[in-house]
């Protein structure tokens, strides 16, 4: 007899969400000894269009006799307009639609690239041991700051890129300190918690 993997479902707003925090997931799983799929429920350009996907999946969800995602991805960027509204605005979502089964909430703030940036020794052993990080602005808010720095650093590594700008995010995840990294950017140590009950409940239900 097959047993398939925990099926993870993803609500996210662009494909730096997607492939950052698939990584993440991945990574967390099989230190776990977890088997999981992914399945991308949405991926569209905007925080606001993610959402209004996530409502049309929850009513779907609803009217289905089996329901096959074991476990809930959310992700918006924080844009700068604080992290517990963004929390706040998705568990909203989630208990008007009555979903009971297992949800994890990421708010990158401001862009995901901010994670991306988090672990400069993650970045020189993931692009190339040449590139000098610029030191993280504690302010937050410097909205295209956090590209605008990711894009240099791949000019700077002089590395190829097939298909995107972000196809490099698994190898980035793969070399980080996740508990450095969670320790310099407290959205990403939140998340990885939350994570981390969420595949060790899965385990004991096993």
């Amino acid at each position: 007899m097959v047993t398939r993997g925990k099926v993870f479902t993803y609500f996210v707003e662009d494909e730096a969400q997607e492939v950052f925090i698939k990584a993440l997931i991945q990574r967390l799983a099989t230190d776990a000894g977890i088997s999981i799929q992914h399945n991308p429920g949405s991926v569209v350009t905007g925080g606001s269009r993610s959402l209004v996907a996530l409502k049309t999946f929850l009513r779907e969800e609803q009217h289905r006799r089996v329901l096959a995602t074991d476990v809930l991805v959310l992700s918006v960027d924080g844009n700068c307009q604080g992290y517990q509204r963004k929390i706040a605005d998705m568990n909203d979502i989630i208990q008007r639609a009555q979903y009971l089964k297992p949800f994890v909430c990421a708010v990158p703030d401001p862009h995901i690239e901010r994670w991306y940036l988090c672990d400069h020794k993650a970045l020189r052993q993931a692009l190339s041991s040449s590139i000098t990080p610029k030191p993280t602005p504690k302010n937050k808010c410097g909205r295209d700051w956090y590209k605008t720095e990711y894009h240099r650093l791949l000019k700077e590594a002089k590395i190829p890129i097939i298909l995107n700008d972000y196809e490099h995010a698994e190898a980035i995840v793969e070399k980080m300190n996740l508990y450095e990294a969670g320790r310099n950017e407290p959205s990403l140590g939140q998340f990885l918690n939350d994570l981390r009950s969420a595949l060790k409940n899965l385990a004991q239900n096993r």
